[in-house]
C-alpha cells in the first residue's frame, strides 16, 4: 500500500471512530434531555424534535449527512431537512431552544473531557515509547563501552605481537621451537638462568680457543 493511501485509510479511520465516539456521547445526551430514543421509529415530535437537535450538533462538529443518517437510520436528506429546520425553530421555540443549547453545552463538556483522555492515553503511549527507546539507546551505549573496551585489548595485543615480531629472527628459528616447545610456563625463570649459564659456557670456550 502506498504512503498516500495508507494515509487517506487512516485519516478515515480516526473520522470513522471520532464520529462513533461522538455520536454515541451526544445521543446519551439528547435521550436524557428530551426523554426520548431518537433511534426508534416513532414520529412524535418531541422525537422529530430530538432528532433534528441531533442532527444539528452533529452537522455543526463537522460530520457529514451521510454519516449522521448512518447513525440514525435515515437517509441524508432527512438529515439535511432537520438540519435547515433547526434555525427557524429555534427563533420562534423557547422551550426547544433551551433543550438545544442544554444538549449543546453538556456535549461540549462532555467532548472536551473526551479529547483529555484521549490525549493523555496518546502521551501515555508516547511516554512509554520514549522510555522503551530509552532502554535501546542505553544497551546500545553498553554495548558500545564494551566493543571500545574489546577493541583496546586487541590493539595491546597487536602492539604486543608487533613487538615480539620486531625481535624475532628468522636464523633462529629452530633455537625459538626447542624453547618454545620444551618450556614449562612455571620454569621460564629457571630455565632462563640455566640458558644464560650454558651461553656464559659456550662463548666463553670461543674467547678461550681465539
Amino acid at each position: 500500500m502506498e504512503e498516500k493511501e495508507k494515509r487517506m485509510l487512516d485519516g478515515y479511520e480516526m473520522y470513522h471512530d471520532h464520529m462513533n465516539r461522538d455520536a454515541n456521547i451526544l445521543y446519551g445526551i439528547v435521550t436524557k434531555v428530551f426523554e426520548d430514543d431518537i433511534l426508534g421509529k416513532r414520529k412524535y415530535r418531541n422525537i422529530v424534535d430530538a432528532r433534528k437537535v441531533f442532527s444539528y450538533i452533529m452537522r455543526q462538529s463537522g460530520y457529514t449527512y451521510t454519516k449522521i443518517g448512518e447513525f440514525m437510520f435515515k437517509n441524508h436528506a432527512t438529515v439535511l431537512h432537520h438540519c435547515n429546520d433547526v434555525p427557524y425553530i429555534l427563533k420562534c421555540d423557547p422551550e426547544l431552544k433551551e433543550k438545544y443549547l442544554l444538549c449543546r453545552s453538556r456535549y461540549l463538556e462532555a467532548i472536551g473531557h473526551a479529547n483529555c483522555v484521549r490525549e493523555d492515553s496518546a502521551n501515555k503511549k508516547l511516554i512509554d515509547s520514549i522510555n522503551e527507546k530509552d532502554k535501546t539507546i542505553q544497551a546500545l551505549e553498553e554495548k558500545i563501552k564494551y566493543l571500545e573496551l574489546r577493541q583496546d585489548n586487541l590493539n595491546a595485543k597487536i602492539n604486543w605481537y608487533k613487538d615480539e615480531v620486531g625481535f624475532y629472527n628468522p636464523k633462529l628459528k629452530t633455537l625459538y621451537k626447542i624453547i618454545t616447545d620444551r618450556t614449562k610456563p612455571d620454569t621460564v625463570t629457571h630455565v632462563s638462568r640455566k640458558l644464560n649459564a650454558m651461553y656464559n659456557g659456550v662463548y666463553s670456550e670461543v674467547i678461550e680457543c681465539y
